[in-house]
């Protein structure tokens, strides 16, 4: 487990022109730049992160840190009711959660566009997301249960097939059927305060599966 504290020091530039303040900004994108490969990399050798902060805001917490974004067009169910495109949601709108209660959005990173995009097929409709984004996936006999990444769905899909793994709420029997990379395309990413960590989404075919905050959890 690395654990990193005070990250405003490290992460916030100062926004000065002087040579020392450019090295100074220079050693803060590298030191970012580290972080950044733990929560994206290190869970598959088993390295976590614990990032702290007392401001856990879009100026503190990069978009680097924090994507784990989908497909502008998915929809997502908001507290009225009414589907919403990801788009068009904002900080402090409701949405759903895993419990059926409705959940505060608390940070939504900037529109950007992925490295990698992926299509991530269920057995109840497809979904558009970054190589990043993460999903909570449970045994066959909902004996274990922990979150993974749309890279290593991709990775490791035969056996995410073979195995029967089941995806979002594990009483929905959502299983994968495929991982296929796709075009690049604009995405964002949300961040509820549920419990579970866990929001509604619907896939292309118009049904719901629940999916993972972004990459990193506010505690």
């Amino acid at each position: 487990i690395t654990v990193v504290d005070e990250l405003a020091e490290l992460s916030q530039k100062s926004g000065m022109k002087d040579q020392k303040a450019k090295e100074q900004d220079a050693l803060r994108d590298e030191i970012i730049g580290l972080i950044a490969s733990i929560t994206q990399l290190g869970r598959s050798a088993a390295i976590h992160a614990i990032v702290c902060t007392q401001k856990p805001n879009s100026t503190v917490v990069p978009t680097i840190l924090r994507s784990n974004p989908l497909a502008l067009d998915t929809l997502v169910e908001t507290a009225n009711h009414v589907k919403v495109s990801i788009r068009d949601i904002q900080v402090g709108d409701k949405i759903l959660g895993t419990d059926n209660q409705y959940y505060d959005v608390v940070d939504k990173t900037p529109v950007h566009i992925p490295t990698k995009v992926y299509s991530a097929s269920f057995t109840n409709g497809s979904v558009i997301c970054s190589d990043t984004h993460q999903w909570t996936v449970h045994t066959v006999d909902n004996s274990y249960s922990y979150v993974t990444e749309t890279e290593d769905l991709f990775r490791n899909k035969d056996w995410f097939i073979e195995k029967n793994i089941y995806f979002g709420r594990y009483e929905d029997n959502i299983k994968l059927l495929d991982v296929s990379l796709v075009e690049q395309t604009e995405c964002v990413c949300i961040t509820t305060n549920s419990p579970d960590n866990q929001f509604l989404i619907y896939t292309d075919s118009g049904n719901t599966i629940y999916t993972h905050n972004c990459g990193l959890t506010f505690l």
